[in-house]
């Protein structure tokens, strides 16, 4: 049997009503079991967990390095791609209170890494910052679709599949 696109009617009805554009915390060596480039997991206990659906366009940030400490200089945006697939995994986590959680994995497709100079990656965390949803600590941010835009520039059109840049 073919596993459901779709693992709830929400995510069907925001993949079909809307775009969407998040910026998602990747965090080496932590507890998810992320693959770079092929699945970031998260669970129903992240803030905005719900907006992780089919279609929606991602971009990668880190704030700590490989031995956790903090990034000089703030946010590394170093990826972003397309979400093909999202749902639960079937597995349950347990949150540092002792509070039980419903683990979740996103599928990745079209991805691609990103190179910002220190200027654009400055002028980038100052538009993130300025957001009034904006939360360092929430791992899953909703972006407006013309900071996604001006993050990725020019190479958008490879995310959607509309052909290669010139």
């Amino acid at each position: 049997m073919e596993a459901p696109r779709f693992s709830n009617f929400h995510s069907f009805l925001l993949s079909r009503c809307e775009d969407i554009y998040l910026l998602l915390l990747q965090r080496p060596n932590s507890n998810w079991n992320d693959k770079e480039g092929e699945k970031y997991e998260y669970g129903d206990n992240v803030f905005n967990y719900r907006k992780i659906v089919p279609g929606a366009r991602v971009i990668f940030r880190r704030t700590r390095d490989e031995k956790g400490n903090r990034l000089k200089g703030g946010m590394k945006f170093f990826a972003y791609g397309k979400i093909s697939i999202a749902n639960d995994t079937g597995e349950k986590g347990k949150t540092l209170e002792g509070k039980d959680y419903d683990k979740k994995v996103a599928y990745l497709s079209n991805y691609r890494e990103l190179d910002l100079d220190e200027s654009k990656r400055t002028a980038v965390e100052n538009k993130v910052k300025a957001l009034a949803n904006f939360n360092r600590q929430n791992a899953i941010i909703p972006l407006p679709n013309d900071l996604y835009d001006f993050i990725v520039g020019n190479e958008k059109k490879l995310v959607e599949g509309e052909g290669s840049v010139q």
